[in-house]
Formats: C-alpha cells, structure tokens, sequence
C-alpha cells in the first residue's frame, strides 16, 4: 500500500526525475523565474489574445532579446528533453531559437536548439551545438506548433506536432556535450523591423 503522493506518481525504490512547467499565464512573465537580463533589446510581455502566452518583441531595432534561467542549469545534456509549444510572427528577417543551452550567450557552447534562420531556411530545423543544423520538411509559418527535443549522450533529435519520422523530423548523430542545461528562448531580427515570437508552454525534463 502506497503512503504518500510521491508513491502513487513514482516506481518504488526510484527517485523523480528534475522536471519544469511553465504555462505562461497570468498578466506578466514570472521573473522569479525567467531571467531577461541579458537581453540586447525590445520587450518580453503577456500576449493580448486567448491562450496567447508571452510574446517576444524586438522594437524593431536588429536587436536580441531572450529569456533564460540566468545560467541555473537543471538539466542534463546526455539524458533530457523538452517541450515548447510556439510561433513565429513572421517568415522573413528573422532568427529564432529556443530550447536547452548550457549559458546565456546564445551563440556559444553546448545547446540543442528549435531554429528558425529564414536568411539560411525557409523550413524549420534543429540546431546541435551550432556545429550541426538538420533541416525538418516543415515549412515555417505563423500558427502554433508542438516542437519536443530529447537529448542522450549519442544524438538529439526534434518532432514537430509529434511527427517521429518524415514531415517534422530532425535528428542529429552527434551527441550534446556533458554539460548541464537551461531553458532559452532567444529572437534576433535580422533587419530593422518589428520581430516577434509568441510562447504559451514550455517543459523541460531529465529522463
């Protein structure tokens, strides 16, 4: 007979899993736990619509914004995933990544990462490392979509819409770094114009 809630949710004699929700409700970003510090520019506010999430906000400047956990680093590289469930405002001008990264700079260090790089491709892809990027068939658009990563210490890969092969499907042979993980969301417009990225949930597991 079980005792305690933790019993009923977990196998006996194992110990749970790390693991982070965020439903992106209320009237403004939970900055107990996001961090926008290191943001170049433009704003992070609560989507005026049903169901709308954050939205990302550039001002139309070429700048970088982007939320992060500040570099406290939950997750682990070679055993995790995660899920976000978002969309591009636009299909031009822009770069958008989000996923797990091992430090605030973007552009550096071990991550696996959603990307949207229209100067590059007009599909969405997975970016390992910045040392791989993997194309999906998916053409990018502006609705909303379901992306899950799972990293292990051998490959990475991406569904979309939790499409497992063909259409949505990315997997990198190469393994992410044995470094621990954070949450990022990070938005560069590539030429003075308004961009934006909405998100309205994102999970990070280790498994």
């Amino acid at each position: 007979m079980t005792k305690s809630i933790y019993d009923q949710l977990n196998a006996s004699g194992t110990i749970a899993k790390q693991r982070f929700v965020e439903t992106f409700s209320g009237d403004a970003l939970d900055t107990d736990r996001w961090h926008t510090g290191n943001s170049t520019g433009g704003t992070v506010t609560m989507a005026d619509e049903a169901d709308g999430g954050i939205k990302i906000d550039t001002g139309g400047t070429q700048v970088r914004t982007e939320i992060n956990f500040n570099n406290k680093r939950n997750f682990d590289s070679q055993a995790s995933g995660c899920i976000w469930v978002a969309k591009t405002g636009q299909t031009t001008n822009t770069e958008l990544l989000f996923g797990l990264s091992d430090n605030n700079a973007v552009a550096s260090g071990d991550v696996a990462f959603v990307e949207q790089h229209t100067s590059n491709s007009s599909n969405w892809r997975l970016n390992e490392s910045f040392s791989q990027w993997v194309d999906t068939s998916l053409t990018i658009d502006t609705n909303f979509h379901v992306f899950k990563l799972l990293l292990s210490s051998s490959n990475v890969t991406l569904s979309i819409d939790g499409v497992l092969s063909g259409t949505g499907f990315a997997t990198s042979s190469a393994g992410v770094n044995a470094d621990k993980l954070q949450p990022e969301l990070h938005l560069h417009d590539l030429s003075a114009t308004t961009n934006t990225a909405q998100v309205r949930y994102c999970e990070v597991f280790n498994t």
